[in-house]
């Protein structure tokens, strides 16, 4: 999260909005982590063509 939090403009602009909204670091982390983690899935996934006959 923190190379995320540096990289990643969308993800900078969500961590100072919680911030202003007096979010803790972990609330702010959670939705991210949340989020990348269905993006990384959806890339890693196998496809219903890798398994046609």
């Amino acid at each position: 999260m923190q190379i995320r939090v540096r990289s990643d403009p969308r993800t900078r602009e969500h961590c100072e909005r919680r911030i202003a909204e007096g979010k803790t670091w972990r609330e702010i982390v959670w939705c991210p982590e949340r989020y990348v983690a269905g993006e990384v899935f959806r890339l890693i996934r196998p496809t219903s063509s890798h398994f046609s006959s």
